[in-house]
């Protein structure tokens, strides 16, 4: 009868009470799967309603997200889980074991976020009251973390000193004061810069970016592109056509481009065919020939060796340097230059003009006077059938038998002489296990033959930690920590180190003072151009450096050309046409000059007023224009004529008369004295007969 009384209440109160698997009396003792008792034991509640993700006995063992389990009141509870993993002890009450990073496992065998309870701990022993480590920008002052204001990182050998203030502030009198100069690195005063970043050019009491700058100092800009001049530490446009650097007034020419000469502070053309740089402010008298000339008596006469690439000075039948980019090479002390056969790198002597190859090209070796391939695999072979070789690539293993060469098993560099199955050393990124190549973790230049997982060293943009490679900061190639770019070492490509050590971005604003050349830009790498780079040309990769097309600024983000050098115009689709002649600069069409320039044929310099002031070589003024002078060779300082065509010398006996004031007549005009005297003798023989 009792029996059936207590199968009625279990019956009644798990009616009442839903979920529930055991009852005693009115409460709940048991509920089912995937339900916990509330506190009340009066009913079964959801796991999930509660934050448990499981459960065991009837408690939560681990929270759901956005839950965090309450080790005191052994349950879950809105907040963020700091907990890793967990135990549950023999009486059921759940501990912690490990903590998620940033946080702290206490000697209750709970985790807490210091940072949030003591502001700047990072780690704690037992109490977040007690801090044993600080974050960046505290220091520990005996067990409290105390703030910096505004440090972004404390000095590591002295913790109460700020390293690195936050942005817009300036570390000073021990402290991080707001000064709100953009770039700039110390100070006056609040507001007024003393030293702006390289790249930067103080003006006023702020710091100003400074186009076409290649060269700074503490002080700002101190060189400017070619074609621009410094002026107050900023760089402007020279007024002149073919200027690479004027003065500050723009007008007046410090500098010509090659085949110019400077002269009154203009840039006046080198009137010798194949001269470079002519003497200064002598535009008839060369200084520096172009390959494939030297200078003989102030002119440049071609170099008539074949393929010679520079004479011996005023001796152009004599080369001393040969044509190297087109296979020329001198032989012995011969001064001549000649084609070595393909494959050929050094050429030992000449038979019946051909030059005979003493040393070839790896992999080649000579045979008949020439270099001729040897078998696959083979570096350096012998023997008429060249098949006997004495040394492998990589990759091959040598035969000592036959002397052949025999290809060793997939990413082995070297292998074993009994088999070429068998790899002694396999390529980057493998590792040897019994005589195979085994492919490492991704990543890894190198890793453990015993297993492959362990990394022993990292491609370029990782770092080695724990037999693993992890990511560096995306800015960072090299560092030695992950995703921390205080670590960085070296920047990854289209980044560059600013004064705080970290690795910044690489724009058209900023690109110019990295590289401290020529203004130079591509979207996601700064280049570095060589002194006499100033422009931009497209290629495959995006964009290097070269002259192309005449433009003078080129706007990365649109990719068109934005600005033409001097002597040429802008067209609708963004390209750099020539301006007619007689304009210095046009605009919109080649006729719509901005400035005229040349208006006479033949001229070489123009006064202020666009008249023509000097003719070419072997051009002379008459009434505003340039005629032809004569048959003048060679001129002198002051562009007299001085040779004329037959090597007659103008003034001297026996050359073209003096009065001719520099130029040369025709033929039939000659006389000298003994062409005289014997048309005097032969006029008397006339008469007398």
């Amino acid at each position: 009868m009792f029996y059936s009384i207590f199968l009625l209440v279990i019956v009644v109160s798990s009616q009442t009470t839903p979920y529930c698997a055991n009852v005693f009396g009115n409460l709940c003792v048991l509920c089912v799967d995937d339900y916990i008792l509330s506190e009340d034991q009066k009913s079964c509640i959801y796991k999930r309603t509660v934050g448990c993700e499981t459960i065991n006995n009837n408690k939560c063992t681990s929270c759901s997200d956005g839950y965090k389990f309450d080790f005191d009141g052994q349950k879950c509870v809105i907040g963020d889980e700091y907990c890793l993993s967990t135990k549950q002890l023999d009486n059921n009450d759940v501990v912690c074991t490990s903590c998620m990073s940033g946080t702290t496992l206490l000697d209750s065998k709970k985790c807490v976020n210091c940072t949030s309870e003591n502001k700047g701990c990072s780690q704690a022993s037992d109490s977040c009251s007690d801090c044993d480590v600080c974050e960046y920008g505290y220091y520990l002052d005996n067990t409290t973390c105390v703030r910096i204001p505004n440090c972004q990182e404390n000095d590591p050998e002295n913790v109460t000193k700020c390293q690195t203030c936050i942005d817009m502030y300036n570390y000073r009198d021990d402290q991080c004061m707001w000064w709100n100069v953009p770039n700039c690195i110390s100070y006056i005063e609040r507001g007024v810069c003393a030293t702006c970043e390289y790249g930067y050019t103080q003006v006023s009491t702020s710091c100003e970016y400074v186009p076409y700058c290649t060269r700074f100092d503490t002080y700002g800009c101190t060189s400017c592109a070619k074609g621009y001049g410094l002026n107050n530490k900023n760089c402007t446009k020279c007024e002149k056509a073919l200027c690479t650097s004027c003065y500050s007034d723009y007008s007046q020419c410090d500098e010509c481009a090659d085949g110019y000469t400077l002269v009154n502070g203009q840039c006046m053309k080198c009137t010798i065919n194949g001269c470079l740089k002519c003497v200064s402010e002598n535009p008839y008298k060369c200084q520096i020939c172009a390959d494939g000339y030297t200078t003989v008596n102030g002119q440049c006469m071609k170099c008539e060796v074949n393929g010679c690439k520079k004479c011996v000075s005023e001796n152009p039948y004599k080369c001393y340097e040969c044509d190297s980019d087109n296979g020329y090479k001198m032989i012995k002390d011969t001064q001549q230059c000649y084609k070595c056969p393909d494959h050929c790198t050094e050429c030992s002597e000449i038979i019946n003009s051909v030059p005979i190859c003493s040393e070839c090209e790896t992999g080649y070796t000579v045979f008949d006077m020439k270099c001729a391939a040897c078998s696959e695999g083979c570096m350096t072979c012998s023997g008429v059938a060249l098949e006997q070789c004495s040394l492998c690539k990589y990759g091959y293993h040598l035969d000592g038998v036959n002397k052949k060469c025999y290809k060793c098993a997939e990413n082995c560099l070297s292998c074993q002489a009994e088999s070429t199955d068998i790899c002694e050393m396999c390529a980057q990124g493998y590792a040897i296990d019994n005589g195979k190549c085994r492919k490492c973790d991704s990543n890894c230049i190198s890793c453990d033959s015993s297993d492959y997982s362990k990394c022993l060293t990292c491609k370029d943009g990782y770092v080695l930690v724990s037999d693993k490679c992890q990511t560096c900061d995306e800015s960072c190639q090299i560092c030695t920590s992950p995703n921390d770019y205080r670590a960085c070492v070296k920047c990854a490509s289209g980044f560059y180190k600013d004064s705080n050590n970290k690795c910044i971005k690489c724009t058209k604003e900023n690109c110019n003072a990295i590289n401290k050349v020529s203004i130079y830009n591509i979207e996601t790498t700064c280049n570095i151009c060589s002194d006499t780079c100033d422009y931009k040309k497209r290629d495959e990769n995006g964009y290097s450096c070269g002259e192309i097309s005449f433009c003078d600024v080129f706007d990365t983000t649109r990719k068109v050309c934005v600005e033409c050098q001097r002597g040429y115009y802008l067209n609708a689709d963004y390209e750099c046409k020539k301006c007619s002649e007689e304009c210095l600069e046009c605009v919109n069409t080649e006729k719509e000059c901005k400035e005229y320039y040349k208006n006479v044929d033949n001229c070489v310099f123009y006064d202020v007023n666009h008249k023509c002031k000097t003719c070419e070589n072997e051009y002379k003024m008459e009434n505003g224009v340039c005629v032809k002078a004569g048959d003048c060779v060679t001129r002198n300082d002051e562009g007299m004529c001085v040779v004329c065509e037959n090597q007659k010398i103008v003034g001297d006996d026996n050359k073209y008369p003096a009065e001719y004031n520099g130029t040369c007549s025709r033929e039939e005009h000659v006389v000298n004295n003994s062409q005289s005297i014997f048309t005097i003798l032969l006029f008397a023989v006339f008469l007398i007969i």
